[in-house]
């Protein structure tokens, strides 16, 4: 049997010439779809916060820190899709895109919210008591939900081998400059500096994203002292009237234009021991979409690896083996947890895929 060639790629991997950011950047578009968000979310919210960050003047230490906060602050999204898609009777994806652009906090808004989303299709009374459920839930719930998603994406990003600025700024994501926020009802500056900064560059981005820039500047405005810092929605909102954020976050380039964004002293570069890491670490989130795959991809992984080396592939190939067993179920990231819970058989049209969202123009 001939030996699988060490490819250029792999060579370029040893010499270090890939940025690690760009593998993040391309695995997190999988992210977006668990979070019900369009294409380039993720990327988008790192424009818009590395532009906050490099405004305020952060050092190129903190820089580095909110740069792979923000690739890394969805990377505990697939905790929760199974409870949601549960609570609400409904598509995770999409009660996870309508709630990013729902306010909470405030009853009336929470409960139309719920109405329309709970049990689709459903009848009357089945809706109704749905309803009910969600609304006896409530407040509890949804601290238990962020709670679960935030201290699972912290883990990740601890796994990666982030530093610990990272890992708490992902942790207190979803704090509020007010103190409504969860897991832990931080206020003010008790919240991160990164956490702020990367809860008002997700929030425009899903505001711009559903309807558009003037919304999006309406609701740093809105929220302004409530779940923002207002030094940093003063910040973004002197930024968006320059009008140059807009023009960019629409630039089919901006990929490209985010990884620039990164301290150019403090790039990691793509190791194989990095690149390890980050397929582990997205195994994990792979298989915490369903409750039933729990470490699957592991075991799968592990099994490639001993039948490679049976058959006594090289190092470098057995090594593939083991990444590809970690992430051969990414896919699954697409599909909704009423399809992947479901106790009965498929009917027919479970099978046909989702349309792909769309991005804003």
């Amino acid at each position: 049997m001939a030996e699988p060639s060490y490819s250029m790629d792999e060579q370029a991997i040893d010499r270090g010439t890939f940025k690690f950011s760009e593998v993040l950047s391309a695995l997190s578009f999988v992210l977006d779809m668990v979070e019900g968000q369009p294409e380039g979310h993720v990327v988008r919210s790192c424009f818009i916060g590395m532009t906050i960050g490099e405004r305020l003047g952060l050092a190129e230490e903190q820089r580095s820190a909110l740069f792979y906060t923000l690739l890394l602050k969805d990377a505990g999204c697939s905790s929760t899709s199974s409870r949601v898609a549960a609570l609400f009777d409904a598509d995770d994806f999409e009660v996870k895109k309508t709630l990013r652009t729902t306010d909470r906090s405030r009853l009336s808004e929470s409960l139309l919210y719920v109405a329309r989303t709970v049990s689709p299709g459903g009848k009357l009374r089945t809706r109704a008591r749905r309803f009910l459920t969600v609304g006896l839930e409530g407040r509890r719930a949804n601290r238990r939900l962020v709670q679960i998603r935030c201290e699972r994406g912290a883990e990740i990003a601890r796994l990666i081998g982030f530093s610990e600025e990272t890992v708490r700024a992902i942790r207190s994501l979803d704090e509020h400059w007010d103190g409504s926020g969860y897991p832990d009802g931080l206020r003010g500056e008790e919240i991160p500096i990164l956490s702020r900064i990367c809860k008002l560059a997700q929030t425009i981005d899903f505001f711009y994203s559903a309807f558009g820039p003037v919304q999006a500047e309406e609701v740093a405005h809105a929220r302004r002292k409530e779940w923002f810092d207002p030094v940093l929605a003063d910040v973004f909102l002197a930024e968006a009237r320059a009008g140059s954020i807009w023009e960019n976050l629409a630039n089919p380039n901006l990929l490209h234009a985010v990884s620039r964004l990164e301290p150019a002293d403090r790039v990691l570069a793509v190791t194989p021991e990095r690149l390890d890491l980050a397929a582990r670490a997205f195994a994990r989130i792979i298989d915490a979409k369903s409750p039933f795959t729990y470490r699957h991809s592991e075991r799968v992984a592990d099994t490639a690896a001993v039948m490679a080396e049976y058959m006594r592939f090289p190092a470098p190939a057995v090594r593939d083996q083991r990444r590809a067993g970690l992430l051969h179920d990414i896919g699954k990231l697409g599909v909704s947890n009423r399809i992947l819970d479901k106790p009965e058989p498929l009917i027919s049209e479970e099978y046909i895929l989702r349309p792909a969202t769309q991005t804003t123009s």
